[in-house]
């Protein structure tokens, strides 16, 4: 098994699970998380100037098995069209608590 995980722009996560729909996937999770900016931007907040270090992302984590892995990975990467990263982690088990299940019954 495998764990898919990327950093998209909050604009492109219905596409992104649009397109993994198409592909019949059922379960991912999506957590906001903040990524830096290089060099950041100078804004201007109830009249006084800061310096915007940190920019708002989506962060989607998808447990895949070995097989779909490439092509779901590829999908992610497709579909957000935009500055997105991508990375694959291997997962060694997977346990569902309510039901016991372990490994790939357990997605």
């Amino acid at each position: 098994m495998m764990l898919i995980s990327a950093v998209l722009e909050p604009s492109r996560v219905d596409i992104v699970k649009r397109a993994l729909q198409l592909f019949d996937v059922r379960g991912l999770t999506l957590s906001r998380v903040l990524v830096p900016v290089q060099g950041g931007e100078v804004e201007v907040y109830r009249g006084e100037r800061w310096q915007a270090t940190m920019h708002p992302r989506v962060r989607l984590d998808l447990l895949a098995s070995n097989a779909d892995t490439p092509d779901l990975a590829r999908i992610v990467a497709r579909a957000a069209q935009r500055d997105v990263r991508v990375w694959v982690t291997r997962v060694d088990d997977v346990v569902r608590i309510r039901t016991g299940e372990h490994g790939l019954d357990a997605l």
